[in-house]
Formats: C-alpha cells, sequence, structure tokens
C-alpha cells in the first residue's frame, strides 16, 4: 500500500484486497441474507396486522426489486464518486429502515420503510460491494467473486435461525431493531476498506520518463509505461489519459500483459497535469449498449432477467407454508440451512464462470 493525498491506495490483487473481499461478502450476506430469510418474519407480520399473506409479501417483493431494479442507477454513481460512499449510505439507509419497520403501525408504513427504503439502500449496498471486489482483483477475480456470492449464501444459512431465534425472545419488532446494529457497524467497515485500487497505468509505479513532463517531448518521440497492475493492457479503454488521435491511428497499438513495456508516442498521451478528467467519458461507457451486440452476453442477460422474475418467490413463502402443514416455525427456519449449504457450494464451483 501506498499513501497519495490523504488516501492509502493499494494494489490489486494484494493481501488487503482479500480483505477488501471478505469485507463485501460480509456485506452481501447481510444484505440478501436477511432479504431472503424475510420468510421467517412474514407469519409474524401477517399475525400483527391481520393481513392476507400475498399482501404481506409484497413488502419483500418490492425490497427485491428494488435491489436490483435500481442497479444500473447504483452502478452509475458507484463509477462517478467510487464505491465508498454509495457502501456506507446503502449501509445507512438499511440500518435506518429496520428501525422505522420496528415502529411501523400498519403494513402501509412497512410498503414505505422496508419495501423501499431497504429496496434502495440494499441497491446502492449490492452495487458497490460487487464493483469493488471487481476492481481489487485482475489473476484471482474469479474466485473473489465466487466468495462474495457464498456470503450471500451464508448470510441465509446463519440468519434464518439467528431470526427465529430472535422473534421468540424479542418479536418481530425487536429483531428489526437488533438487525439494525449490524448495518451500522458494515458502514464504518465499508469506509474504511472500499477504497479504489491503482489500476490504471497513468498511475505506474516506473516509466522511462516521468509522465508529468510529456508537454516537454516532441510528438514523435517513443515512452515506454509499465503497468504493474492490469493484466490485460488495452490503451484503447483509457479514455480519460489518451487523447482522440490514439483510437485513430493506422499503425497497432501494443497490448501486453503485465509488467511488459507499453510504448505510445508522446502526442497521443494527455497532460497529467488535469486532477479533473473530463467525466463524459464515464458517462459514455455506461450508456454503450454495443456489449448487447454479443449474443452470448444478451442470452445471459434475459435468462437472467426471467429468472429473478420468480427465483426468490419460494423462500419468502417457505415458512408460512410449513405453518400451515403444521411444521413448527423452528423447524421451518432450519431449511434456510440447506438453502444456504446447498448454495454456497454451488457458487464457489460457479465462481470462474
Amino acid at each position: 500500500m501506498r499513501k497519495i493525498g490523504k488516501v492509502m491506495q493499494h494494489r490489486p490483487d494484494s493481501l488487503f484486497s482479500w480483505f477488501v473481499c471478505v469485507c463485501a461478502s460480509l456485506c452481501q450476506g447481510l444484505d440478501l441474507g436477511f432479504a431472503v430469510s424475510y420468510g421467517v418474519l412474514l407469519p409474524e407480520v401477517m399475525d400483527e396486522f391481520g393481513e392476507s399473506r400475498q399482501k404481506t409479501v409484497w413488502v419483500g417483493s418490492i425490497a427485491f426489486g428494488l435491489t436490483f431494479f435500481l442497479g444500473p442507477l447504483a452502478s452509475f454513481l458507484c463509477q462517478m464518486i467510487g464505491c465508498r460512499f454509495p457502501a456506507m449510505l446503502g449501509c445507512f439507509l438499511c440500518g435506518t429502515s429496520f428501525l422505522l419497520t420496528a415502529h411501523a403501525t400498519s403494513l402501509q408504513w412497512m410498503f414505505s420503510t422496508y419495501g423501499c427504503l431497504y429496496g434502495l439502500g440494499s441497491s446502492l449496498l449490492f452495487s458497490s460491494y460487487l464493483l469493488i471486489t471487481a476492481k481489487n482483483f485482475c489473476k484471482w477475480r474469479f474466485l473473489a467473486v465466487g466468495i462474495v456470492s457464498v456470503g450471500g449464501s451464508i448470510g441465509v444459512l446463519i440468519l434464518g435461525p439467528v431470526l427465529q431465534l430472535l422473534i421468540d425472545n424479542v418479536g418481530w419488532r425487536g429483531t428489526y431493531m437488533m438487525m439494525s446494529i449490524p448495518f451500522f457497524v458494515m458502514a464504518l467497515i465499508c469506509g474504511a476498506t472500499f477504497s479504489d485500487p491503482i489500476v490504471n497505468f497513468s498511475r505506474a509505479e516506473a516509466s522511462t520518463i516521468s509522465l508529468m513532463e510529456i508537454d516537454t517531448l516532441k510528438k514523435d518521440t517513443e515512452i515506454s509505461v509499465i503497468d504493474r497492475h492490469q493484466e490485460d493492457v488495452n490503451l484503447k479503454t483509457e479514455r480519460d489519459y489518451i487523447n482522440e488521435d490514439c483510437y485513430r491511428v493506422e499503425q497497432k497499438l501494443n497490448r501486453t500483459r503485465s509488467l511488459q513495456a507499453v510504448v505510445v508516442k508522446a502526442s497521443y498521451l494527455k497532460d497529467r497535469n488535469n486532477k479533473n478528467p473530463n467525466k463524459t467519458g464515464t458517462l459514455r461507457k455506461l450508456l454503450d449498449l454495443s456489449v448487447f451486440k454479443v449474443p452470448s452476453y444478451t442470452v445471459a442477460m434475459i435468462s437472467l432477467l426471467l429468472m429473478n422474475f420468480g427465483h426468490y418467490v419460494p423462500q419468502l413463502y417457505l415458512v408460512k407454508h410449513c405453518l400451515d402443514l403444521g411444521i413448527s416455525a423452528d423447524s421451518a427456519s432450519q431449511l434456510f440451512i440447506l438453502l444456504g449449504l446447498s448454495s454456497s457450494v454451488a457458487r464457489v464451483i460457479t465462481g470462474r464462470l
């Protein structure tokens, strides 16, 4: 790690990156773990307000829906200002949502406090911990993503029985109040760990010349930049640091592996004294729909869209259905352990995919 200004920065695939991975996994365990385990609270909320199963389950469904529906907006925010603040804000909103829900006087109250507010906070948190994990790894990204994904399964495995235990002892309102504490704690942890690593070749630790002095070079001068961080160096993606002329050059641009020299002409590089790179480049990337020209990507996105319409519905109804069959709530909550275990194994195996 090294200090730039007042911010500690680190390299991708470093020891600190694995610490970020663990924190991201904890975030998903809390975030999706509680959302999936809402089914444990469903019978209690129904009895409290005398509402039907169909109407009560909408509270959890709205929270789930907003988590993914607001994903593009949350991702855009993370790209613009980094992952730290959205993650902290997401944790704070989730914790506040639980505190307000604990004092709900009607199901309509819960639609706002849990369904909408938790959904918004969960969306910010969800996008933040996934993006920060991807940014912190190059070589081991597939493994890190698998570990973070397992966090959600472990969260279901643990929180299902824990929520039932809390309900039996302090009631569903007390459960919401107590579950707000971990989210406020995670806000502090995210603030301390969710920092972007040094990835741009413009921040390289070694080069044949100082990039801050490129204005003094002749346009035909070739310089060599060493990128110690990215697994693949693609100059065409660095729009904030390379002149537009670089994209139209006829000669082949170097595409090299880590620790190898990237040779470009000085006239292709932008002035590094510019502390505020053009943000329109980021917006242009986020609004780029050309990725849907890739058939495999398009098929995968459509499949995920259709899958998520019903993927979590059975889990929300699980405990209530068991109660209708005469199975105790304690026994029903144990089913979440099996759900968590099977999901954990599957996520680790498919992490590289």
